[in-house]
């Protein structure tokens, strides 16, 4: 290696690779069938459907969500009695986070590997320790209506249950060159969906949980870092700030 200055790749990269993923178990649904707010959550763009959000509550993440939408209101009822505006969030919508803390997922720990990359002038050779994790995220469908949620977690369910879903790439950038890492959805012996529905006293919102386990790798060696994810996946995948 040339020098010392190494850097440690981010579980973000791992985050931003994920969104993309769940971003696909919902395109080339038809947008003409099933509940109004189904389709119009299919013809919405990726990033006013699906969340990348800091782990929180099903109800803290809608008052988020109303409080960072003010200037674009989705929905409007008018309270005749009380002559109060009430904004309603456009759901449905998919959340997801990653809980903090890994595992090392290989009992034969570090792989020392060298990446050889071109660049303008010369030859380089970059010394990469690469390392198995495995993270546990969380997934919410949320909705309005029980139609649209089942709607959702049945998409879902679908969609990973074809061992081709079961794979996707994160992807880093070593000094000017990206470096593909493969990611894989562990497959579980059941599949479940738990219930974290509001009540009507929280303003009645339908919505269940699951967990995602993934099973990758990280990197540690010299420059390296997380490409613009817009660029990399072509949408800003489950990007919310």
């Amino acid at each position: 290696m040339a020098d010392n200055n190494n850097e440690s790749s981010e579980f973000q990269a791992i985050d931003f690779a994920l969104g993309a993923h769940i971003v696909k178990a919902f395109d080339g649904l038809n947008p003409n069938s099933g509940p109004k707010q189904f389709r119009e959550f299919l013809t919405r763009p990726a990033n006013k459907k699906i969340y990348r959000y800091d782990a929180g509550t099903p109800k803290e993440f809608i008052n988020e969500l109303r409080s960072s939408r003010k200037s674009e209101i989705s929905l409007e009822t008018q309270d005749i009695l009380s002559h109060k505006i009430v904004n309603l969030p456009t759901l449905p919508v998919v959340v997801y986070f990653r809980k903090s803390g890994f595992l090392n997922n290989d009992d034969r720990g570090s792989i020392m590997q060298d990446k050889i990359v071109w660049d303008d002038n010369l030859l380089r050779s970059y010394n990469l320790t690469i390392l198995p994790v495995t993270q546990d995220y969380k997934l919410w469908f949320l909705a309005w209506d029980k139609l649209s949620l089942d709607k959702l977690q049945i998409s879902w369910y679908a969609y990973v249950s074809k061992p081709e879903n079961k794979r996707f790439n994160v992807l880093y950038r070593i000094g000017k060159d990206d470096f593909e890492i493969c990611a894989a959805i562990n497959d579980p012996k059941s599949f479940m969906m738990s219930d974290i529905s509001l009540s009507h006293d929280d303003g009645r919102m339908f919505g269940v949980e699951t967990t995602l386990t993934i099973v990758t790798q990280i990197l540690f060696g010299e420059s390296v870092s997380i490409p613009d994810p817009a660029k990399v996946y072509g949408v800003c995948a489950g990007c919310y700030e």
